[in-house]
């Protein structure tokens, strides 16, 4: 019962963000129930087994976690036991095998009222999961075929099979009991789940130590001797579709490593398979964002896709912005108008803070966009945000052209961004403008004493440097451009120190600044918040920030290596 609430609830997701260790220390505990043969009736078993199977299956629909180093000691640490026990499950598991069981032989000698008296004690109920209501049938033959087809529940959205894996569409039948996996699924679950948590191991054992991982967790997923591509993949697959088709779409992505290409070399054969389910059935996995990537693959022939089909990928959930980025490049997907809305889409839906972040790609993005639709959205959230358009307007500018003299025009893309760069000044109200004004002109004043540094010797750079900077006055109001979420209140005038290089000039510079949010620096230059009031309630966030300016300097790769660093 546990389980079930857990795992059926909305907030399932951030709990095992938090920390998944409880949910596995219940697992353990489930399992060693089961091998020390505490429960004796037969069906309570049966129906604990299926239950911690199906839970640890969903538990890898959810996203990868990167913890911190002592969780990822203990995580690795019980998963090493749970795989353990997963293993050694197998022979307790064949001697519950309820064509020989005593339980089942007394059952089938009872009425049928009588049984189900016995279950409601039991708490035996037919029970809902995620994959469907799947029930044991009532009559003798049927409760004999053990390796009968899994009834699936018409309507679950989440268990329709892959057309490459036919299931029956016999009806359900909501009779006693909740049995829903023979005891070959069960067998074929858990050994998938084997194979799936050694890979799980091997990657946290990366992470905790990425250049001397552990050689005792790396072996476990190398002591496996069955690739998980196997002659009973179609049936596996099958079976885990109709469990939770989002834990078997992500299968791709979790054996999808160097080290699993040399043990299992057609690994990517699930993720073709997978590609080909999403595109035969959408609507099973139209709930999940992450489904996207394979119903627009680069593997399938988009060509031939109907229309009406391709329009789907605007019903799915819209993802991050880090995601919707791919549906812009095209060497990772086609790039078509109706992906391109998606992603732009998914820019909308996103906070003002994350999409400052990936401005220097959005700008970029342009020389794809065909359809204007990248055009129309850099307008549109530029008279949004003061503070975006700023940025927006300092990308295009450097991007404009192909050297740091700005001399050699973009041949795509240069003229194109100036003038969008000038339709977005013109734009601005009164106040926008005036916003503009005072921070473009404080920062070129400060960036300019670069230039004026430029022909003294190294001696007498730093005098020149903290004279010329006393000639600056701090504008109300202005923030760093590269910290958009920290106002300035004073300079120090005698942190100007020059910096060594051979070809610029530049130098440090320290700021006094408030640390606040973006949304907070675009009201108080509006004038709907003061900034005396927020320093008078908040003033552990007044702190010191340096900054080093260079004029004529190229600083697009050094933004891009920070990105890939944050």
């Amino acid at each position: 019962q546990n389980l079930k609430i857990i795992l059926n609830s909305k907030l399932c997701n951030d709990y095992f963000k938090i920390n998944s260790i409880p949910f596995f220390r219940l697992i353990v505990f489930g399992l060693k129930l089961l091998q020390k043969k505490y429960l004796s009736n037969i069906f309570c078993r049966i129906e604990l087994r299926e239950q911690i199977l199906k839970s640890v299956f969903l538990y890898f629909s959810f996203d990868f976690l990167w913890p911190d180093i002592n969780t990822t000691k203990n995580l690795l640490e019980i998963l090493c036991t749970v795989t353990k026990l997963l293993s050694n499950d197998r022979k307790w598991h064949n001697m519950d095998n309820f064509e020989s069981s005593p339980s089942m032989q007394d059952l089938l000698q009872v009425n049928i009222n009588q049984s189900f008296n016995n279950i409601n004690q039991l708490e035996l109920k037919s029970t809902n999961f995620s994959s469907g209501t799947l029930v044991l049938r009532r009559s003798r033959n049927a409760l004999k075929k053990t390796n009968s087809r899994v009834q699936i529940d018409a309507q679950s959205s989440n268990t329709l099979p892959i057309s490459s894996f036919t299931v029956s569409d016999s009806k359900s039948y909501n009779t006693l009991g909740c049995l829903s996996l023979t005891v070959d699924d069960m067998a074929i679950l858990r050994s998938g789940l084997i194979q799936i948590c050694a890979r799980e191991i091997e990657r946290l054992a990366v992470w905790l130590n990425p250049l001397n991982p552990n050689e005792n967790y790396i072996k476990i997923g190398k002591n496996l001797k069955t690739s998980f591509v196997d002659k009973k993949y179609k049936r596996k697959m099958k079976l885990f579709w109709q469990i939770n088709s989002i834990s078997t779409l992500l299968l791709s992505k979790r054996f999808f490593s160097p080290l699993n290409f040399c043990r299992f070399p057609d690994i990517p054969v699930i993720y073709s398979d997978m590609c080909s389910a999403v595109l035969s059935h959408p609507g099973h996995v139209l709930y999940d964002h992450r489904a996207v990537d394979f119903f627009w693959s680069s593997d399938q022939n988009l060509s031939l896709i109907p229309d009406y089909m391709r329009s789907l990928i605007l019903l799915w959930p819209r993802g991050s912005v880090s995601h919707a980025l791919q549906f812009l490049t095209p060497h990772l997907h086609t790039t078509n108008i109706l992906t391109t809305q998606y992603a732009i889409s998914c820019f909308k839906n996103s906070p003002i803070d994350i999409v400052l972040f990936h401005i220097p790609q959005l700008v970029q993005s342009l020389r794809t966009d065909f359809w204007c639709y990248i055009h129309d959205y850099i307008l549109w959230i530029s008279q949004r945000n003061n503070i975006i358009s700023h940025q927006l307007i300092w990308n295009m500018e450097t991007n404009a052209y192909l050297d740091e003299d700005s001399s050699t025009l973009d041949p795509v893309i240069g003229s194109l961004l100036l003038k969008m760069s000038d339709q977005i000044k013109e734009n601005y109200d009164q106040s926008a403008s005036n916003f503009h004004k005072r921070e473009f002109t404080f920062f070129d004043s400060v960036t300019r004493i670069s230039g004026i540094l430029k022909p003294f010797d190294k001696e007498t750079r730093k005098e020149i440097c903290q004279k010329e900077l006393r000639k600056i006055v701090c504008e109300f109001g202005v923030y760093l451009p590269t910290n958009p979420d920290s106002l300035i209140l004073n300079i120090d005038y005698t942190s100007g120190i020059p910096m060594q290089s051979a070809a610029k000039a530049p130098f440090l510079a320290r700021f006094e600044v408030f640390a606040c949010n973006t949304e907070t620096v675009e009201k108080i230059n509006t004038g709907d918040m003061l900034i005396t009031d927020m320093i008078s309630t908040s003033p552990k966030n007044v702190s010191m920030k340096g900054a080093i300016f260079k004029v004529g300097d190229d600083v697009r790769q050094d933004v891009l290596a920070l990105q890939i660093i944050s």
